[in-house]
Order: structure tokens, then C-alpha cells, then sequence
């Protein structure tokens, strides 16, 4: 579960360098582990049926620069 990222990276590498074959199969590997994330947290959402939405709560205006940032950082956006 947690190298699906690395697979996924690897499988763009290897696409990239002419190796369709074995990017191919990095991808399907990165693809089941992207899946398994996936069914890992509709299960804790079956389980918990009473999480908290936090979408709509409002923030101290003092962080608003740096939850942009941060915010920034995280979508990769320059």
C-alpha cells in the first residue's frame, strides 16, 4: 500500500525510457496498491459512521497565509 507511489514513479520512469513492458506492469502494481488505499477508507467510512465534516468550519484569519501556502504546496502549483 504504501509504494504505490514509488510504482507509479518507476512505471513513468521506465515509460519514459523506452520500456513500455515493464512500465506497464509498475503501473498495474501502483494500480492495485492505489485500490487497496482506496477500499481501506470506505471501509473506515462504513465504520465510522459520525465523522465530523469539517469542510464548512472557519479558521483563525492570522493562518490564512500560510494555509494557502500550504494548500499550494500540496496541489503542486508554482
Amino acid at each position: 500500500m504504501n509504494q504505490a507511489a514509488g510504482k507509479m514513479k518507476a512505471a513513468a520512469q521506465s515509460l519514459k525510457g523506452g520500456q513500455p513492458r515493464e512500465g506497464a506492469g509498475l503501473a498495474r502494481e501502483g494500480g492495485y496498491g492505489l485500490n487497496t488505499v482506496a477500499s481501506m477508507l470506505a471501509k473506515i467510512l462504513e465504520q465510522e459512521k459520525d465523522l465530523t465534516d469539517t469542510s464548512a468550519e472557519d479558521y483563525p484569519r492570522e493562518y490564512e497565509t500560510a494555509i494557502r501556502e500550504y494548500l499550494r504546496r500540496l496541489s503542486h502549483q508554482e
